[in-house]
C-alpha cells in the first residue's frame, strides 16, 4: 500500500476509517475496491443494499464513507442512504450510470458521481470527502462533469 502524506486535524486520510463500499455489479465492486485500496483505505463491500444494512449495524463506528451505486435491486441506493443515516452519521456518495444526480428532494446523499470515471477521480473525490473537517459538503453536491470521462 502506498503511504499517503494527506492530513486533517493530524490525522492520516488513509487511517481514517473504514468506506463501506456498495454496489450489485461485482465487477464494478472489484475495480473500486481495487482502486481504493492502491490507495492505502481500508474497505469493506456488500453487493446489495440489506447487505450494506447489516455491516452497517455491526460496524457502525468504523465506517467513515458509505459509497454506494443508485440503482441496485432489492434497495436504491437513496433508500439505503436514508436506512443509514436512521443508525451512522457518515457521508454519503452516489455513484450512478445516469449523468444527473436524482431531484434535490432526495438529498440524503453528500456528493454524486456519474460513471463512468477514472480510477484517479473516483479515489480524488473519496479523499476530499474524507477530508473534510467536521463540515460536510453541501448536500447533493456533484463533481465537476469535467472532472468525469
Amino acid at each position: 500500500m502506498r503511504e499517503r502524506d494527506k492530513s486533517n486535524a493530524g490525522v492520516s486520510i488513509r487511517d481514517s476509517g473504514t468506506i463501506l463500499l456498495v454496489d450489485d455489479d461485482q465487477m464494478v465492486r472489484d475495480l473500486l475496491k481495487a482502486c481504493l485500496h492502491n490507495a492505502g483505505h481500508e474497505v469493506t463491500v456488500a453487493s446489495s443494499g440489506p447487505e450494506a444494512l447489516s455491516v452497517i449495524r455491526t460496524s457502525c463506528d468504523s465506517i467513515r464513507l458509505l459509497v454506494t451505486d443508485l440503482d441496485m435491486p432489492e434497495m436504491s441506493g437513496i433508500e439505503l442512504a436514508q436506512r443509514a443515516r436512521d443508525s451512522c452519521s457518515c457521508p454519503v456518495m452516489l455513484i450512478s450510470g445516469k449523468i444527473t444526480p436524482p431531484p434535490a428532494g432526495s438529498c440524503v446523499w453528500d456528493r454524486f458521481l456519474a460513471k463512468p470515471f477514472t480510477p484517479s477521480v473516483f479515489v480524488e473525490a473519496v479523499e476530499q470527502m474524507l477530508g473534510q473537517s467536521a463540515e460536510r459538503p453541501a448536500p447533493g453536491s456533484t463533481i465537476p462533469p469535467s472532472r468525469q470521462i
